[in-house]
């Protein structure tokens, strides 16, 4: 590219003298696209998950890539006003009693909320009485929240910009598109060769953003509507001036688009994938997946992908399915991202499902797999064939984790829980166990795996009481800064060590590291394999098993295992096998039972304890 094509055009480009945009071209002009590079620092990039063609029939051959919108910050609407935002500051175009936004949707709201903020424009969000519940908690310094009926929205909207401010959201603006489009300069970076981009027919600034960008980097865009659903009229103005796109992209070739169509059926479908990959999967995402998931002629045709392209799907953010808590202003992140100190600024997060990793293994040990890439099913296969005691322990120690869980909330009265290693969530996770008792308990749930953290993150963003955090288990000074900010920790606090610490080359540490950094009564509550069994061949084989796939698992003897709670004053009945830890409280609704261990087929390896530190 010409160096003199990466200079920043100069404002009256840009914008007539009343600030409105009126330049065609300007947005999509690659020194614009380049000038505004700049957001890379405050957009959360796409988390990129390959998904194997295998998870839908119709695709075998295909290579699916999920863009996932894993929170509002990696969200097109938050790109689009963000980017209309920042154009207008470089050009001097805001001014000083800022901008005047009318917001339909609650995921609009926030986002021009959270683009005001990030960029310190002062603006004033109309928003129709249904959304006032919702974006009530939206209130930040120099932006103002009115409510206004829609008969008179217009005159509210004229007075303000009468006064001096700029009404920007037009779903049609061209910097808007020009935003939301940028999603696929980003995703085509990080995977390139995409052939086809699917995306949902319910945003006009994202489909002329989207056509545009896959139109430079000769991507075709399918359009995915739901059958008897109305196309809004925004879009179809989009797909109009879609049409039109030649002369905007610069190039004369024309644009590739092909609009599909797809029922609840296929969108129910597509919900399970996602459901089993552990994404929230809201109504929008599972119907742009949908139209992969039916090849048949006819009002619900779907897309039928040629053998090996590629295919890119966007997931869009869902404030219905993840609902921020709170939204940050200066570290610009949101939901428990912000609670804990994450500023998500880490490059694009491409998921290899060739490697195996120990979550995904416990995932098909405990519950057959929901949660599971290729490399971890063949591992965790192998253990269950080859060492049944394994997963039958797998099971005794959620089973007793949720045991003593329930008992220290029950009996002792502990309504704070920290699960440390947490891997994907099970049927019934930590906080569901915790609040049955302590309706106001608050469980902090730690891993170290990045895939794990998004998810955790976006599934627990309207859970009252419930937290993830992204950090090691041996770091123990992050771990204890991380609980320090969710806990009370001069109250007492329980720490699950439940089939963790197996991985954990040095677990004593840990333990004594942690309890040594929070004032407050801790209790820790542990299982872990152990050698000292009948069955010593299995727990042989099953270290050689998580080996192939790269993992290192430490069974360690009774001994070794007495000696990492050590610092604690163990529970009655003290270390034993997890199956005999209390199992009469198995009982209680909804808490796991199992049956006893057997030695003709199997045998429980793990000892469990809880125990509160002296």
């Amino acid at each position: 590219m010409d160096e003199a094509m990466r200079e920043f055009p100069d404002a009256d480009q840009l914008f007539g003298s009343d600030g409105s945009c009126v330049s065609e071209t300007i947005s999509w002009n690659p020194a614009v696209v380049d000038a505004l590079r700049g957001l890379a620092g405050d957009v959360t990039p796409l988390q990129v998950i390959d998904l194997a063609s295998a998870a839908l029939p119709t695709t075998v051959g295909t290579r699916i890539v999920l863009g996932y919108e894993h929170s509002q910050r990696a969200s097109t609407r938050f790109r689009a006003a963000l980017w209309h935002l920042r154009a207008r500051h470089a050009a001097g175009k805001v001014p000083p009693a800022g901008i005047v936004v009318s917001a339909a949707t609650e995921e609009s709201a926030q986002a021009w909320v959270l683009a005001a903020a990030t960029t310190r424009t002062p603006a004033t969000l109309l928003v129709p009485p249904a959304l006032e519940a919702a974006v009530a908690d939206l209130h930040r310094d120099g932006i103002t929240l009115e409510v206004v009926d829609g008969g008179d929205l217009a005159d509210r909207r004229d007075a303000l910009t009468a006064s001096g401010q700029v009404l920007v959201a037009n779903p049609h603006d061209l910097l808007c598109a020009a935003g939301a489009g940028s999603w696929l300069h980003d995703l085509d970076s990080a995977m390139p060769d995409i052939g086809t981009v699917v995306i949902t027919a319910n945003d006009a600034a994202l489909l002329l953003g989207t056509l545009v960008t896959a139109h430079r980097h000769h991507i075709k865009t399918v359009l995915v509507t739901r059958r008897g659903a109305a196309v809004p009229s925004a879009v179809q103005q989009a797909l109009a001036d879609g049409k039109q796109f030649p002369g905007l992209a610069g190039d004369g070739r024309r644009i590739q688009l092909e609009a599909v169509t797809v029922g609840d059926a296929q969108i129910e479908t597509a919900r399970a994938v996602l459901l089993r990959r552990g994404l929230a999967a809201g109504a929008e995402a599972a119907m742009a997946l949908a139209a992969l998931t039916s090849t048949s002629d006819g009002p619900l045709s779907g897309y039928r992908p040629e053998r090996h392209e590629k295919v890119a799907v966007l997931l869009r953010w869902s404030a219905d399915e993840r609902r921020p808590t709170r939204t940050d202003d200066q570290t610009g992140t949101t939901g428990m991202c912000a609670q804990h100190g994450h500023g998500q600024r880490s490059s694009i997060t491409v998921v290899d499902d060739t490697v195996a990793r120990s979550a995904g293994i416990h995932s098909y040990l405990v519950d057959s797999g929901k949660d599971c890439y290729p490399k971890d099913i063949e591992i965790g296969r192998r253990l269950s064939s080859d060492c049944p005691s394994v997963q039958y322990s797998a099971r005794a120690a959620r089973a007793f984790l949720e045991r003593a869980v329930h008992h220290l909330a029950d009996v002792h009265g502990i309504a704070q829980f920290v699960e440390l290693g947490s891997g994907y969530p099970f049927a019934l996770n930590v906080h569901e166990v915790a609040r049955a008792q302590q309706p106001t308990a608050r469980t902090l749930y730690v891993d170290s795996d990045p895939v794990i953290a998004a998810h955790g993150r976006a599934l627990l963003a309207n859970i009252d009481g419930a937290f993830f955090a992204h950090a090691d288990v041996t770091d123990t000074d992050a771990l204890a800064r991380e609980i320090a900010a969710t806990m009370d920790t001069a109250e007492p606090i329980a720490l699950c060590l439940g089939f963790v610490a197996e991985f954990v080359a040095d677990p004593h540490m840990v333990v004594e590291a942690v309890s040594a950094a929070l004032p407050g009564p801790i209790y820790w509550i542990l299982s872990h394999v152990t050698t000292d069994v009948r069955r010593r061949e299995e727990v042989d084989r099953a270290v050689e098993i998580y080996r192939t796939g790269g993992i290192e698992f430490h069974p360690r003897t009774k001994e070794t295992i007495a000696e990492i709670v050590a610092p604690c004053e163990l529970l009655s009945p003290g270390l034993v096998a997890a199956t005999s830890w209390w199992p009469e409280t198995a009982s209680t609704d909804r808490i796991p039972t199992l049956p006893s261990a057997n030695s003709d087929t199997h045998e429980d390896l793990c000892l469990a304890a809880v125990g509160r530190v002296r």
